[in-house]
């Protein structure tokens, strides 16, 4: 009982672990549990990890008598057939139940056992713990003994009892435990197959208070030559089983899938198109960074939530919430479950997540609480409202939104903002666009229409003058023109642009996006496309434009301020480091000309490569 009370006050002071512990559980439990259960497992993990250490302190006063009360043990048969095969024994075991128990008990049977036992950095525990280990009658044999050694101790027939349940850093093989691919320890296993010798998987379970079910597991032996990964499978099933059966006896807090080459990012949506695509931008380049690393070779998968609020009050009431949240809160998630509509929140609270990417000032309070939830790395594209950037260990800013913060470490500041254009995608997407539509030109010149937006306006007027303008460059260049609208383009302007280029033979495509948007619409007219006209409201639409590395003309609306914009000032920076021609609608045409005679044109790699390597604060 002590050892259990001592837990739960270490439960709540050792933040460190307790976060590590609940993210293990909540990865191997999530589709399964609910959060308060997680919750309460890790506290039990605490406990009991308190009463083993609790335990081990008091083995000194362990007897027999102790042990034939307290302790059963199921199938000892087997290691008594394993013994007589006379070419030595592997005992293997876990950080389960009170693993020290099953050395202690093979001592009591007869046994004499060699354990293989992790030099601690404590000398002074290091001592006790070796000495409470001799004093039945085991041997301790230190990590890093020689090879020959324990050879030499399995030739001679011995027991050697050794633990392969923690992460053995790089020089392990991947096998899954949960799910996810771990680093495992293939010692044991070699040693087997070089010596002939019997592993005998063990494993020790408190079933109530002091009593504990030693349970000796089917042998193995591993033929010479014979490859070692399918068994370090098979006693991984076997750990599992067990660890399912008594979840809180396993050692969690331990950092078991520290280097699990898969990676799990989850991008939150909001809906908005141009703020998924910064996300999705993020995560690609994550991808490939890791690609190119060749991160222990392992995927990256990509799943895209949408976030749904219930109404405008939960949004703001979780946005302040979110400024306090802190590790307290992993575990709860209630200010989702009620802020949330509830397919939304469901979709959560069944995902585990090893990075959370977001943009946009109204998922930035989501993306806090659901990466402390899962002990996640986080990215937000755009400020992210009220909460410190400091809560982020990436923040991709373009710099006319940047500001102040633009001196943060974890601040990366680019003159666009992030998006999927890549020339690899351009090029298929350009075949799709013109499968059914006959140019008859060699030259093209792509026009993207958007909307209006808080700072700017565009009339019917305006349309006409940009299409006339460049109907007119097309004539005069021998060029055709592939339009396409957004969802954000009215119904006045998409019915000016229809009225404008009806029965116009250069005209090859037009596409309205309210009435039918193909997915590669976008990007086959960045990639078909000579020259780009664009209208300047979008700074997304823009970027896309610049980072398809083609010559891009912005063609500017009616202000509705006198005062300077960040829209203003984003176009001003990319026309002074020549990414973009600005032009008035009147003017267009001779814009798209001069681009098609000298054309001036961004390096579209330049800004990903800033983000890209900086991919590392998000843990590849």
């Amino acid at each position: 009982m002590t050892g259990r009370a001592i837990g739960r006050v270490i439960f709540l002071f050792n933040t460190e672990r307790r976060r590590v512990c609940y993210a293990n559980l909540r990865a191997a439990f999530c589709s399964e549990k609910a959060p308060h259960e997680i919750y309460s497992l890790t506290r039990a993990v605490f406990q009991n990890l308190s009463a083993v250490i609790s335990e081990i302190m008091c083995l000194a006063k362990v007897d027999k008598a102790y042990v034939d009360r307290y302790v059963t043990v199921e199938n000892i048969e087997r290691v008594d057939a394993a013994y007589n095969k006379g070419k030595g024994v592997i005992l293997l075991t876990a950080h389960f139940g009170n693993w020290e128990f099953s050395s202690i008990v093979g001592a009591f049977k007869g046994y004499q056992l060699h354990v293989l036992a992790r030099e601690q950095k404590m000398k002074r525990l290091n001592a006790l713990l070796d000495k409470l280990r001799e004093s039945k009658g085991a041997k301790v044999v230190r990590k890093g003994i020689t090879t020959r050694s324990i050879l030499k101790a399995l030739h001679d027939g011995c027991i050697i009892g050794m633990l392969a349940d923690q992460s053995a850093g790089s020089n392990g093989v991947m096998a899954r435990f949960f799910g996810r691919l771990a680093s495992t320890a293939d010692g044991p296993y070699r040693f087997a197959e070089k010596t002939g010798a019997v592993i005998v998987p063990v494993f020790t379970m408190r079933t109530y208070g002091p009593y504990t079910r030693i349970v000796v597991e089917e042998t193995m032996e591993i033929p010479k030559g014979a490859d070692v990964l399918s068994f370090i499978r098979r006693y991984n099933g076997m750990l599992e089983k067990y660890v399912r059966a008594y979840t809180d006896q396993w050692l969690w807090i331990h950092r078991r899938w520290k280097l699990c080459p898969e990676k799990k990012i989850v991008v939150l949506s909001d809906g908005k198109q141009g703020h998924l695509n910064q996300s999705l931008s993020l995560a690609d380049l994550f991808s490939r960074y890791r690609a190119v690393k060749n991160l222990s070779g392992g995927r990256t998968d990509i799943e895209v939530i949408d976030v749904r609020y219930k109404n405008k009050l939960w949004k703001a009431l979780l946005t302040l919430w979110s400024a306090s949240a802190s590790v307290r809160c992993q575990g709860c998630l209630k200010c989702l479950k009620y802020g949330l509509a509830s397919s939304s929140y469901e979709k959560l609270e069944k995902t585990f997540a090893d990075v959370v990417i977001s943009s946009g000032f109204s998922l930035a309070g989501v993306n806090k609480i659901f990466s402390i939830e899962n002990n996640a790395k986080n990215a937000v594209c755009m400020r992210p409202g009220l909460l410190s950037l400091k809560k982020f260990n990436m923040v991709v800013l373009a710099r006319h939104d940047a500001g102040e913060a633009a001196n943060g470490r974890n601040v990366i500041v680019t003159d666009s903002v992030p998006n999927l254009v890549r020339a690899e995608g351009l090029e298929k997407a350009a075949e799709e666009l013109l499968r059914n539509c006959k140019k008859e030109h060699k030259s093209t010149i792509g026009v993207l229409i958007g909307g209006d937006n808080q700072a700017v306006s565009y009339s019917p007027g305006d349309i006409d003058k940009v299409l006339g303008g460049v109907i007119e460059a097309a004539r005069l260049n021998g060029a055709d023109v592939l339009v396409t609208t957004s969802r954000r383009t009215s119904a006045l302007i998409e019915s000016a642009a229809k009225k404008r280029l009806a029965g116009e033979p250069l005209c090859k495509l037009l596409i309205i996006a309210n009435e039918n948007n193909p997915p590669y619409a976008v990007n086959g007219i960045l990639g078909a496309s000579g020259v780009v006209v664009v209208s300047g409201e979008s700074v997304s639409m823009v970027s896309e434009a610049v980072s398809s590395g083609r010559p891009v003309v912005v063609f500017e609306g009616t202000p509705k301020t006198n005062k300077p914009t960040k829209f203003g000032y984003f176009l001003k920076r990319l026309e002074e480091n020549k990414c973009i021609r600005r032009s008035s609608p009147e003017h267009v045409g001779e814009a798209v000309t001069s681009a098609l005679k000298s054309p001036m044109r961004a390096d579209p790699s330049y800004e990903k490569d800033i983000v890209y390597l900086n991919m590392w604060r998000l843990g590849a």
